[in-house]
């Protein structure tokens, strides 16, 4: 059970599409306002802007560990001017269509077709 938490599960074109526009917008907000972020004049809307973000992307992509660890490294000082949430989407497989995945067995399970 705990393994399967561990398990980056893929998720559909259209999901990865929505939660990669988020990313991008999030990401493109914050080097738009970079001077107010750096100075540290909106540096709670900035925390309130990685925590809005962090939950719709869980909203989007579901439970990812993934997710805290962006949320953890854009409350680092200076480290949030890189494209965290953008990269972070980027690296979420996406799921194949139905007619190219092939049967695979459940984590668990013996396969003894392939003689293993």
């Amino acid at each position: 059970m705990f393994s399967q938490l561990l398990l980056s599960t893929p998720v559909s074109r259209r999901r990865k599409i929505w939660a990669l526009l988020i990313a991008m917008g999030v990401d493109a907000l914050r080097l738009i306002l970079l001077p107010w972020f750096v100075v540290g004049i909106v540096s709670p809307y900035d925390d309130l802007l990685d925590v809005a973000t962090a939950a719709a992307l869980l909203c989007v992509l579901g439970f990812r560990w993934s997710l805290l660890v962006g949320l953890v490294i854009e409350l680092i000082p200076l480290v949030e001017s890189f494209p965290t949430w953008t990269a972070l989407v980027l690296s979420v497989p996406i799921q194949r269509s139905d007619s190219a995945v092939t049967a695979q067995p459940q984590a668990g399970t013996a396969n003894w077709s392939t003689g293993c």
